[in-house]
């Protein structure tokens, strides 16, 4: 399950599912992201991303031994206590290495800390319970790894060239039964699109896993929703992905968005303009 994305050297020609969501917002954008390789200016926002991305993945690669370095009974504010203190060794890892970056940016580091950490709280509260039922029942060190269900993984990478998906899912539930993907949206409202991102990482899913996959949660700043992941959902995903594979033989730009409402914020809006 804990799968070094390091490890993997995808395929260039695979499709991000987080492009299928950008595809879904503006054709155009994306066409000129990926096809006319017109870079997005590195933002504050991105930076911020980025140092969750690495330390999550760090998080992830790192929790397997620190569960087997278990080797006597602890309570469960100390298992809680152990998840929080690797959370805050792989902060420390990233943010050193990054220092420079995060200098130019003017980021603070502390406030960023703090930030990550309470969104974090919920899955570390949620893994170390995992952790503690299974201590109480006189797991330790390997066999307490091994025994652990349910087991939640966050910032999952998975490739699949059968597929020709690529991803990163936020968060995944996985016991022996069943195995449930969530996306976390740090917004109030749910979209169609957000539906198609689930829908997508259930099928890289099952490609990993060989499970089948009805459902998963969406969950935003406001509500946390159950949503089936039927067939014309996982559908819609490759009908996307064969239409982001076509943009290539497009002659000329994508329209114009008819919304310009989201063209405001756009980072390439002056770029776009300009092309014909």
């Amino acid at each position: 399950m804990n799968k070094n994305p390091q490890e993997k050297n995808p395929n260039p020609e695979l499709i991000n599912v987080t492009e299928l969501t950008e595809y879904l917002y503006c054709p155009r954008k994306l066409y000129l992201k990926k096809i006319k390789q017109i870079r997005e200016p590195f933002t504050l926002p991105m930076l911020r991303g980025m140092l969750k991305h690495k330390i999550l993945d760090y998080f992830n690669r790192d929790e397997p031994e620190m569960i087997q370095s278990i080797q006597s009974q602890l309570s469960e504010k100390e298992v809680e206590a152990l998840y929080k203190l690797l959370l805050e060794q792989k902060v420390h890892k990233v943010l050193t290495k990054h220092k420079s970056q995060i200098a130019n940016f003017k980021l603070n580091t502390s406030d960023f800390y703090n930030e990550l950490l309470e969104k974090s709280s919920l899955d570390i509260k949620e893994k170390s319970n995992s952790c503690y039922r299974f201590l109480c029942l006189g797991f330790l060190g390997q066999s307490l790894w091994k025994n652990i269900t349910p087991k939640f993984q966050t910032e999952l990478q998975l490739i699949s060239e059968s597929l020709e998906l690529k991803g990163r899912i936020d968060k995944v539930e996985i016991t022996d039964s069943k195995i449930i993907p969530y996306e976390i949206k740090t917004r109030q409202d749910i979209f169609e699109s957000d539906k198609i991102q689930l829908a997508a990482y259930a099928l890289l899913l099952e490609s990993e896993f060989n499970k089948q996959i009805s459902s998963g949660i969406i969950q935003s700043e406001s509500k946390k929703e159950e949503i089936q992941i039927n067939k014309e959902l996982k559908d819609k995903v490759i009908e996307i992905k064969n239409q982001i594979k076509q943009l290539s033989s497009f002659d000329s730009v994508p329209e114009m968005q008819s919304n310009f409402k989201k063209c405001e914020s756009c980072s390439l809006k002056k770029i776009c303009l300009e092309v014909e």
